[in-house]
């Protein structure tokens, strides 16, 4: 479909060759930020946690879970921004949802990426050794990083997502087969 006839909400395509080099880059600022954290935290103010139980390492995990759910928050948000002001939307049953698609995708996104995340820190918080809690932290951040480079890149265009799911998906896919490894090794 030509330029000029598409219609705003309507995606334009993009091959992966656009998005190869971006994506290369996101890994490794990605792998950059680990390396300065694992190395310097304690330069950077970051002491490394210790706990009297397990419970204790899980409550701390939670707590830093408020900051997960920020983008979830701020996702709802935008979606009943857009219906509140636009009066093509007040009213779902007029076939107007594409106004709301793109805020929409980016919510179920979020909360799908919220879902797989919290299992595995949660898991991950009970099996890692004292030595590696401030991981916890690291990865708390690369998720809520993450999200807003996500929501913020796929409002330009969804070509732009990318490095925001580099950034949310990595470090949670590394824990989840660190939980994985570990969980087999026990049986």
């Amino acid at each position: 479909m030509p330029e000029s006839k598409r219609k705003s909400y309507q995606r334009t395509p993009y091959t992966a060759q656009d998005v190869r080099g971006t994506l290369g880059v996101c890994f490794l600022v990605l792998g950059a930020i680990y390396y300065a954290y694992r190395n310097h935290y304690d330069q950077l103010g970051f002491t490394n946690p210790r706990f009297q139980s397990i419970a204790d390492r899980l409550f701390y995990t939670l707590r830093l879970e408020i900051f997960a759910v920020i983008p979830i928050f701020v996702s709802i948000h935008h979606v009943l921004y857009l219906r509140i002001t636009n009066p093509l939307v007040h009213n779902p049953l007029q076939g107007n949802e594409h106004i709301t698609e793109l805020a929409n995708r980016i919510l179920t996104n979020t909360i799908e990426q919220y879902v797989f995340h919290l299992a595995n820190i949660l898991i991950f918080a009970s099996i890692i050794p004292e030595t590696l809690n401030y991981l916890i932290r690291f990865i708390v951040f690369c998720y809520v990083f993450g999200r807003f480079l996500y929501f913020i890149g796929y409002q330009v265009h969804p070509k732009y997502r990318g490095c925001g799911f580099i950034f949310t998906l990595t470090p949670t896919t590394v824990v989840f087969f660190y939980n994985l490894i570990k969980v087999l090794k026990s049986f």
